[in-house]
């Protein structure tokens, strides 16, 4: 009895011993640094994430010329999956020399990239509609709004810092202004921060 009690104590000194050694993977200053890492890590900002573009669009349906300038500025909530942001947006529109528009405002947009660089997108805007009626030469001023739902494909968005997007879409909402379905082709232009 006396050798076991004896052995037990050696080995309650042993190990007393090991566990104040620095060099253990489970030292009190390795865990509240490795703790004090994840909060830092929490508060920086991942620039990677963010997208400066913009898009250029033409169209033509029936009688009617179409054309888009848009910058935009985006962030990706999930990386290289669900992208969101707002933007500037200059319209123009006309239908067969009888009515001009020009059109200035805001837009935003949900992009959701499907597999590899396909995506889907929606996106609407809100600007003061400029129209001159070219026949009567009446002008016209108010706020107007649509949205528009749309596909397309972006080349090596996930490694390229600068890469290209094509896409098509597709006013949402047929009136007086958009009173038919126009298909829009996009070619646009994103940097990563």
């Amino acid at each position: 009895m006396k050798k076991i009690l004896i052995i037990l104590f050696y080995l309650g000194i042993a190990s007393f011993a090991f566990s104040q050694n620095e060099d253990n993977e489970y030292s009190e200053d390795e865990e509240t640094t490795e703790f004090e890492t994840i909060k830092d890590d929490k508060k920086k900002i991942d620039l990677s994430r963010f997208r400066v573009g913009g898009d250029v669009s033409l169209g033509y349906a029936g009688r009617t010329f179409y054309a888009e300038f848009s910058p935009m500025f985006g962030y990706q909530i999930i990386k290289d999956r669900l992208e969101v942001g707002p933007g500037l947006i200059y319209q123009h529109a006309s239908i067969a020399k009888t009515i001009a528009m020009n059109n200035f405002g805001g837009q935003a947009y949900v992009r959701a990239y499907i597999w590899s660089g396909i995506f889907a997108q929606i996106d609407g805007f809100l600007v003061n509609f400029n129209q001159v009626d070219l026949v009567y030469n009446r002008k016209t001023s108010f706020t107007y709004g649509n949205g528009f739902v749309g596909a397309g494909y972006a080349f090596n968005h996930k490694e390229a810092p600068f890469y290209m997007t094509i896409s098509i879409k597709t006013n949402i909402v047929t009136d007086k202004f958009h009173p038919q379905r126009l298909i829009i082709p996009k070619i646009g232009f994103q940097f990563k921060l």
